[in-house]
């Protein structure tokens, strides 16, 4: 067994080459690249956010893309010696982060996925990154995984809960979110009535999609607007 105590923090992303070489990304700030031997062979600093989160090989090797927790950008590096080499466009992206990144299947689309509350979404660049880009809507919040598809296209896991796939002409062709409620970000959307009786709340995060609970009758109600009475 072989283990590397050198890192200042966390690593949140992990990728193994074809060749069993190893690349990490820490919230240290560095990236680093390990043989298959596991021997440290680079270690080089972040160049758009201090804490680097995601990482992916390209399917051949020679680049690698990073996200982060703390930034919108995504870097790509060389896959030989983590020479810094571009950043796709991030026009029009805002606040948040990219805790997801991943290569198509043939390396010649990057994608990333966008964190945080909406909008959210994934950002599709040709040219491997360098190109133009295309953002696809598909789930509500943080994505946190994207792997790539065969046949173009990709898979996706997003905090919704919710996971789907995204063919290779950027259409939603599989989606599956959550069943329960998402009580997430409701801090002022929460009523009890008066006498008790009636519960009002949303069924999407930041309270949206309204309902309302008659204790009474135990019987309930969907997109009511929410109560305006006392509030606890």
């Amino acid at each position: 067994m072989t283990e590397d105590g050198g890192y200042g923090d966390a690593s949140g992303g992990a990728d193994f080459d074809k060749q069993g070489r190893l690349v990490t990304a820490s919230y240290d700030g560095y990236i680093r690249l390990y043989d298959k031997n596991f021997k440290l062979t680079a270690k080089k600093k972040a160049i758009s956010g201090g804490r680097p989160y995601s990482i992916n090989f390209a399917p051949d090797s020679s680049k690698i893309a990073v996200g982060f927790l703390d930034s919108t950008k995504v870097d790509v590096f060389s896959g030989k010696d983590l020479a810094y080499l571009y950043s796709p466009d991030n026009t029009g992206v805002g606040s948040g982060s990219t805790l997801s990144v991943a290569w198509s299947s043939d390396g010649k689309f990057l994608y990333a996925g966008k964190g945080g509350f909406r909008p959210t979404f994934i950002r599709k660049w040709t040219a491997s990154g360098k190109g133009s880009y295309r953002d696809i809507s598909a789930a509500n919040y943080s994505y946190f995984h994207i792997l790539p598809l065969n046949k173009g296209g990709i898979v996706f896991g997003a905090s919704d809960p919710a996971f789907g796939v995204i063919d290779a002409h950027d259409q939603k062709t599989i989606f599956k979110g959550s069943f329960t409620a998402d009580y997430r970000g409701t801090l002022d959307g929460f009523f009890i009535s008066n006498d008790g009786f009636q519960v009002g709340f949303g069924y999407e995060a930041e309270g949206k999609d309204p309902g309302r609970v008659f204790n009474s009758v135990r019987s309930f109600v969907r997109r009511r607007p929410a109560l305006v009475s006392k509030k606890h």
